[in-house]
């Protein structure tokens, strides 16, 4: 061969190989640089970008930075996150506020007032005679029973924790009025949670049984107060998709502990056949949710953390209610503040969602009464809070004797 012919072709080779070399290196160079310019949530280069989720054998995506990456945008997003880390906050606000409304409205009749029950309402008010049913005292032994339910319909249409659902709950309860103001009594109930978890394309299902002891005490003047404390032990059942891979992952039998309790001042004053009042109240509540493990079709095991989501809300409120003989409607207006409560943290792709710490509560409905039974119906909704929507209806039925 030539010698010269030998080295063109040498260098020809070199060359080549340099600028294919050069060329692949400016390739990873420039995801590199793509990865470090571009948001988590880029159409190109984002977590599930067109370009970001390109694999196979020799692609310059599948090096360590890309791994890095991935890890940086999937942090904490919802969409693969397990229904009851997302929604803990605000499903225990609603299934709290159940639990300690009903508790409130059967301390309201006890007292000869108006019912106070709004979704989320633990406040106890007074409204002085307007509700028509015996007090406890009244009967010959002051003993009452009572059976209530409530059902709420919950929806939050964040993107980041978008779902809906109903939650519902029914106590049934028996308490002793003394003649010095003093009442005591005790709860027990079921409680009911069913989310369609769009956020992961999931669903959540919670069920639980409570016990609930509480008292109320008559001042002077037209005030009162009143005090109720509570535990529930609660199962969740749930199920997502992985938001890459379409995999359903399932996790059965979470368990929780809650805690709850509330106290509140009331004053109430009668105007001829029309009674207004007012409250001041408090209520802490506290979840305590085990480690769980979902796991895939094909197997794959994911660890979920124990986690402790807590609320804690000052409430104040006016009502008014009318005596009309076996008819007595009200209205109640409750203003809520959410001092201290555990937020949701997301994806560094996705947008936080407001979750607003104030709102407040309307209710209107009306009692019945014949001899010793009394009942009530009644509609509320809880207002602006950002991307939130709640609505619902309560029922009651008591008997004094």
């Amino acid at each position: 061969m030539n010698i010269k012919r030998f080295i063109g072709i040498t260098l020809g080779i070199a060359a080549v190989t340099s600028v294919g070399a050069t060329k692949s290196n400016a390739a990873v160079l420039m995801t590199q640089t793509k990865m470090d310019t571009y948001s988590c949530s880029d159409a190109s280069y984002g977590s599930s970008g067109t370009y970001f989720t390109a694999s196979g054998a020799g692609s310059v995506y599948a090096t360590s930075s890309r791994s890095a990456y991935t890890t940086a945008c999937e942090g904490n997003n919802t969409s693969n996150a397990a229904g009851s880390v997302v929604t803990a906050a605000e499903t225990l606000r609603a299934a709290t506020a159940q639990t300690a409304g009903l508790i409130s409205n059967r301390i309201s009749f006890v007292r000869n007032q108006a019912s106070t029950r709004v979704p989320y309402s633990v406040s106890l008010d007074g409204n002085g005679n307007a509700h028509l049913g015996l007090a406890g005292g009244m009967g010959d032994k002051g003993i009452g029973v009572w059976v209530q339910g409530s059902i709420t319909h919950i929806a939050n249409d964040a993107a980041a924790s978008k779902y809906n659902g109903n939650v519902i709950t029914g106590l049934v309860g028996a308490d002793k009025a003394f003649k010095n103001g003093f009442l005591v009594g005790l709860s027990a109930g079921y409680e009911d949670v069913d989310l369609d978890t769009t956020f992961n394309s999931g669903n959540l299902k919670g069920r639980g049984y409570i016990v609930a002891p509480y008292a109320a005490f008559d001042l002077k003047k037209g005030f009162s107060v009143n005090t109720s404390f509570g535990y529930a032990r609660v199962r969740y059942d749930q199920d997502r998709l992985d938001p890459s891979t379409s995999e359903k992952f399932t996790s059965d039998g979470t368990n929780a502990d809650r805690y709850f309790g509330t106290l509140n001042l009331n004053a109430s004053k009668k105007v001829k056949k029309a009674t207004v009042g007012g409250t001041l109240g408090i209520v802490y509540s506290r979840e305590e949710r085990a480690s769980f493990t979902e796991t895939g079709t094909t197997g794959t095991k994911r660890v979920t953390s124990a986690q402790t989501t807590s609320i804690g809300q000052g409430r104040f409120g006016v009502n008014a209610g009318v005596n009309l003989g076996k008819i007595n409607p009200y209205a109640k207006v409750t203003g809520v503040y959410d001092f201290t409560k555990t937020k949701l943290n997301v994806g560094a792709s996705q947008a936080t969602p407001s979750q607003d710490d104030f709102g407040a509560d309307f209710a209107i409905g009306v009692n019945l009464k014949a001899k010793n039974f009394t009942g009530t119906v009644e509609g509320y909704t809880s207002q602006f809070r950002s991307d939130w929507t709640e609505y619902g209806g309560t029922v009651r039925l008591r008997v004094d004797f």
